[in-house]
This record gives structure tokens, C-alpha cells and sequence, in this order.
């Protein structure tokens, strides 16, 4: 049986280590080989510890019996592995935070100055002038309120992304930056906070580098220091008539200019005709000519990675150091859309297949099909290796759809589909990791159906509670919520219409006229896959010749490799071959045991940081939907 364990990217002396979807809260002792299901079963709170997690966390992590600093950290086993979502009614107040996705997180039921965020010290709770923000980073941070509404820290805190944040309290809405510390906030963003939510700083004078302000609003007459920072022409100005969290406020209309320059001088001017006074500070800041909708990706479906192009991008890196500003670097958008017809570069809703569905832009899972899993494509995406290489693979968290007991993985399946593996009654179990069917009784504990548990110890049984149970291994730990993709550096095969298609295979329009397939218009530069091997592609001319990307038939396909989301793009390669696993999956970032070196069951060691450099890429998502 092909079981192997879990690994971890971060070894912390002393941490519980919490796993939402493997993980035991029975079975569990914290350990890395033995991890708990949920942070509050890992004692975070109660025993003042470091919890080192992946997956998908809603429980209550608020810090108020402890003064606001006790102490606990939270900590994501990298950017992006794990999302705590306080459901608008559990809150992490009190904890320090770390590589986390955080959304959701509002003031407890009957009030309390609780949200994201912490004291300095027990001595300092209920002060506005001690507050830690969130104590470390990075973070993303959506749909939130803050400790005292603070947005920045005590300490610096950077690379964080704060999303339509919300007040905590009527009396403490949100102000950017705390006390007179420089930085207090460093290469971070912000984005959609309305006047009616925001207050001047409530102490000292903040100093803010290397942020981006985008569609939000700001008070000319506040204490704040900004250096390096960057604010979108959406961005709203107003003049504030006190410091009172109920001030009223005027907007600083009329603002142009077709440079920073000039929209500065006009701020300043207007600011004057509106007799107010602008005692904020600039040092290098870009007022930009720019929206928010130009500078990101896609910032309402919380891409705020930056457009290649865009005002936030520097040549060089100048003054601070960064070579962009903003919490996240610039990347290439690859949208979803519910009709991607005649458009290049985007994901291909017709080749859906199996359990998921794009609604609204999103991928997601259909309900309505009760297939285990499911795979959609995305079209042929050109890229110019002398400008963009593929570095980094950035994706909105899916940990949420934990919750529907859905990994993102593809070459192996997380759970066997051998039914000559399964481990009935009566059985000795082996040491591994499985899923219930049914209902059993092991250790004394009664377990259900799609619950996991561990089994640590050799020559054990359970009893079968209802009949007909049985326990499925997991043959795939390591690889999973993942993007998988594929490259070909060129298109060595082109084919006329009447040659064939090959179902499930990838198409490029290389020519420079539309063509037709299944009553749908492929533009030039476009690609699609073909959804069965009757139909045909069509063009007046019988001898237009389309591109053969990815076809068993003629051209053997690329093999696909695991990218780790929110993670840099690795890959181990020998004399330039790619290299596996001894489970034949790719050693990639995809792949846990590639971030661990041999002397510990890992790959590391013979991990090559690599790069895409092909023109030609293609990207995937494989759902494995073990409900059964």
C-alpha cells in the first residue's frame, strides 16, 4: 500500500502542528507525523503555544481572557496554506498571526473591542496607543475588523493585504498606521475602505513606506508620513473636523492632472480652496493616473497582484529597496469567465468535466453531479520568455472548499480507489491514514463516515458498527491543493480540419483568421480542447492549418507538474529531465516531500529551484471529491 506521511514545510521547536483535513483530535499529539485536527484541541489559547497548520479553521481563537497578549501564535506552514474564517462570529483576538489567509472576522455578539489584531502586553489592553495590529506577517486579511481598528502595528508589519476592512466598534473605526514608528506599515495593501468606516490615527505620527492606498479613502489633515507609497485615482480625499471617530468630513472633489505631479499640485490646491489644511507628508509617493482595476489584476475577486505594466512596478529597486510596491509582486492573469468565447488566455469553461462548474467567474463545485471528481483547462497562454518567466503561481485559497471534503489534486488520487485495499473487520490495520466508511469503533471511539483518523500502532482492529464498513487508505498526503501545469516551447505539428481531433486534446488557432468549433468563434492567438474525437474545427479555407499543443495522437503530451499555490514555481530536474518521486509524482512545490531533505524522507536535496521559460503554457485543476 502506497501510503506515505505528511510533511511539513516548517519545523518550529515547541510548535503543535493542526491539519483540518488529516489531523485527529482523538488520535493527535501535536507532533508533525501526528498532528491535531483544530487549533483548539492543539490548546493555542489555553497553553499559550505555536500552532503550525494547513487547511481550513473556524473556531473560536479569541484572546480575551487573556488580556489580548498571550502569547499564541498562529502560523500558515507557508503563505496561503491555511484560512482562518471567523464566519462573522469567532474572532482572533489576541493571537499573533503569520503566513495567514484571515476573512470574515467581526466583533463578538454583545460587543467587545475584539477583531485581528493584539496588545503590546496584558498591560496595555484597552490602550488605542499600544496596539500590535496583527504582530506579524504576512497576511491577507478581508472582510475583517481590527484590534481598535488599527491598520498597521506597534511594530512594523509588511507585506500584508488588508481587503475591505470593517469598523470594530463605533468608537474606534479604522485609521492607518500607530504611534511614532518607522515604519509602522511597509509594502502592504489597501484597498475599499469607505470614508464612513475610516478615523484619524488615534496616536503619534505613523510612517507608512512602500503601500498601495487603492479605492479607498484618506484624510488630508491627519498625522500620517507617507514614503514610497502609491494611491490609485480612485482613491477619495477628505478633510476630517476632528479626530472623533463621528467627525464630519468634506471631500476634496475636482482633483486632475495627467502626471503624479500634477495630480499632487491639484490635491493641494483643492485642499486650499476648500480651506482646509493638508498636513499629511509625502516623501516619493506616485499619485497615480490609474484605478485600482489598472493597477491590479482583479482586486474584487482578490487578485491584488499587480498588472506587468502598472504605475507600482519599478525598473530598478530605489529608496527602500523594493522593486515593487504593494504587498504582491507582478504577475500574469489568467481570468475565469462564465463565457470565454473568442478570448485568449483564460480558463476554458467548456472543457469542465465531471463535478465542478464556473459560476460567476468562479470555479466551483457542482453539487448536482455526483461524479468524485472533476478537471477544467485553461487555454493555451503565451508568454515571451526574453520578458516573463514563470516564477510563482498565485490562486485565490480553496481551503474553503474543505469544508466539502475537496482536495485539488490529480496524478495520484488522496484516497485509494483499490477496493482490494480497503481494510475491513477483523483485519489488522498497517500504520497509515484513512478515511471511515461507515461507522466503526476504534480506540474506544466511535467514528463516521468521511471522518479521517490515523492509525499509529501495528496489530490493532476496529469493530464494525454498521454493517458493511470499511476504512480507505490515503495514498496521497503530500500533493494537494495545487494548479497543476504543463509547457511546450514550440508548435512542431499543424493540422488541416478533416484530420482528426483527439478528445480531451489542446488546440492553438496559429493562423491569423477566426475559425469555428462547435458553433464557437476561436480567434487568432486561442486555443481550445476538443471535447470528443467526432467533431471538426471549420474555416472557409480547407487548407488553414491550426496548431497541435497537446495530442497523444501526433504529439505526446507534456507531463503535468504540481505548483503549490501562493508558492514559488519548483522543480527538480536531472541533466535538464525532470525528476520523481519514488511514487512516480514530479519533485515539485506541489509536492511536500520536496521541501525536505533526504535524511528525512524528502527530496530537497536534489530540489533544482526552477523556472518556466516556454512560450507555451497551459494550466489545469484536478478535484478530487472523496464524499462518498
Amino acid at each position: 500500500m502506497a501510503t506515505r506521511p505528511i510533511k511539513w514545510r516548517k519545523t518550529i521547536s515547541g510548535a503543535m502542528y493542526v491539519h483540518s483535513v488529516l489531523g485527529s483530535d482523538t488520535l493527535g499529539d501535536g507532533s508533525q507525523a501526528k498532528p491535531f485536527k483544530t487549533l483548539t484541541k492543539a490548546g493555542v489559547l489555553t497553553n499559550k503555544k505555536k500552532a503550525v497548520c494547513i487547511g481550513y479553521f473556524a473556531e473560536d481563537m479569541n484572546g480575551q481572557g487573556y488580556y489580548g497578549s498571550n502569547g499564541s501564535e498562529i502560523i500558515g506552514d507557508f503563505y496561503g496554506a491555511s484560512v482562518f474564517d471567523g464566519q462573522f462570529k469567532y474572532t482572533t483576538w489576541g493571537v499573533t498571526m503569520t503566513d495567514m489567509i484571515i476573512i470574515n472576522v467581526t466583533a463578538l455578539a454583545g460587543g467587545g473591542l475584539v477583531g485581528v489584531g493584539r496588545a503590546i502586553s496584558g498591560n496595555f489592553v484597552g490602550n488605542a496607543a499600544s496596539v500590535s495590529g496583527v504582530a506579524s506577517a504576512p497576511n491577507f486579511i478581508h472582510n475583517c475588523c481590527l484590534h481598535f481598528g488599527c491598520l498597521g502595528g506597534f511594530t512594523t508589519v509588511e507585506k500584508i493585504v488588508y481587503s475591505k476592512i470593517i469598523p470594530n466598534s463605533a468608537a474606534y473605526k479604522i485609521w492607518y498606521g500607530n504611534g511614532n514608528y518607522n515604519p509602522t506599515l511597509r509594502q502592504s495593501t489597501v484597498y475599499d475602505i469607505d470614508v464612513t468606516n475610516i478615523m484619524k490615527v488615534r496616536y503619534g505620527t505613523p510612517k507608512i513606506h512602500t503601500t498601495i492606498f487603492a479605492k479607498t479613502a484618506m484624510i488630508v489633515n491627519d498625522t500620517n508620513e507617507f514614503t514610497e507609497c502609491l494611491f490609485t485615482a480612485d482613491t477619495k480625499w477628505y478633510i476630517f473636523a476632528n479626530g472623533n471617530a463621528d467627525s464630519t468630513y468634506t471631500e476634496v472633489t475636482g482633483i486632475t492632472g495627467s502626471t503624479s505631479e500634477e495630480r499632487y499640485a491639484s490635491l493641494v490646491e483643492r485642499v486650499a480652496a476648500l480651506g482646509g489644511t493638508l498636513s499629511v507628508k509625502f516623501f516619493g509617493c506616485i499619485f497615480s493616473t490609474h484605478t485600482s482595476d489598472e493597477i491590479f489584476n482583479d482586486a474584487e475577486k482578490l487578485d491584488f497582484t499587480l498588472k506587468p505594466d502598472c504605475d507600482a512596478i519599478r525598473d530598478t529597486a530605489t529608496g527602500s529597496g523594493c522593486f515593487y510596491l504593494g504587498a504582491l509582486p507582478p504577475a500574469l492573469s489568467i481570468p475565469i469567465m462564465d463565457d470565454s468565447t473568442g478570448v485568449a488566455g483564460t480558463w476554458d469553461e467548456r472543457s469542465i468535466e465531471g463535478c465542478i462548474e464556473v459560476v460567476n467567474g468562479k470555479i466551483c463545485l457542482n453539487e448536482a453531479n455526483i461524479e468524485n471528481g472533476g478537471a477544467i483547462y485553461s487555454k493555451i497562454v503565451r508568454i515571451n520568455p526574453s520578458q516573463v518567466q514563470l516564477n510563482g503561481i498565485f490562486a485565490l485559497p480553496t481551503q474553503p472548499m474543505n469544508r466539502k471534503r475537496i482536495h485539488l489534486t490529480g496524478l495520484t488520487t488522496m484516497f485509494s480507489r483499490d477496493s482490494s485495499e480497503y481494510i475491513s473487520q477483523n483485519t489488522d490495520i498497517p500504520v497509515s491514514w484513512y478515511k471511515v466508511h461507515g461507522t466503526i469503533k476504534y480506540n474506544n471511539v466511535t467514528y463516521y463516515g468521511d471522518e479521517n483518523i490515523m492509525v499509529t500502532a501495528t496489530g490493532t482492529q476496529f469493530t464494525d458498527i454498521d454493517a458493511g464498513s470499511y476504512l480507505v487508505p490515503v495514498v496521497e498526503s503530500n500533493t494537494n491543493d495545487v494548479i497543476y501545469c504543463r509547457c511546450r516551447r514550440s508548435v512542431t505539428v499543424k493540422i488541416k480540419q478533416g484530420d482528426g481531433l483527439q478528445a480531451g486534446a489542446t488546440y492553438l488557432n496559429v493562423g491569423n483568421e477566426n475559425i469555428t468549433y462547435r458553433s464557437r468563434t476561436i480567434v487568432p492567438g486561442e486555443s481550445f480542447v476538443a471535447m470528443n474525437s467526432t467533431d471538426d474545427f471549420s474555416h472557409s479555407d480547407p487548407d488553414y492549418e491550426i496548431g497541435v499543443m497537446f495530442d497523444d495522437t501526433r504529439v505526446q503530451n507534456a507531463e503535468w507538474i504540481p505548483a503549490q499555490q501562493f508558492g514559488e514555481y519548483f522543480v527538480g530536474k536531472t541533466n535538464g529531465a525532470i525528476a520523481h518521486d519514488d511514487y512516480n509524482v514530479p519533485i515539485s512545490s506541489g509536492n511536500y516531500l520536496a521541501w525536505q531533505p533526504v535524511s528525512q524522507g524528502g527530496y530537497s536535496d536534489r530540489l533544482r529551484k526552477s523556472i518556466i521559460d516556454m512560450p507555451f503554457v497551459q494550466f489545469a485543476v484536478f478535484v478530487e471529491y472523496y464524499n462518498e
